[in-house]
């Protein structure tokens, strides 16, 4: 297996952290699953990776 056969990736924990680096991997073209062992966690990682998405989209870093 070579780097470029990696297509999707797997983040553990939906912190601050997990959902930024989720959010770079699904831009660079990987599939992500982010998975915590907190639903209220992922719930609110989905709001949060929407906000960072509109900031870097606003600011010109996302198109």
């Amino acid at each position: 297996m070579e780097i470029e056969d990696i297509r999707r990736v797997l983040i553990v924990g939906a912190g601050a952290m997990g959902c930024q680096i989720g959010l770079q991997c699904a831009v660079h073209g990987y599939d992500v699953i982010l998975y915590d062992i907190a639903p209220d966690k992922l719930q609110a990682a989905t709001t949060q990776i929407k906000s960072y998405a509109n900031g870097f989209s606003s600011s010109g870093l996302l198109t």
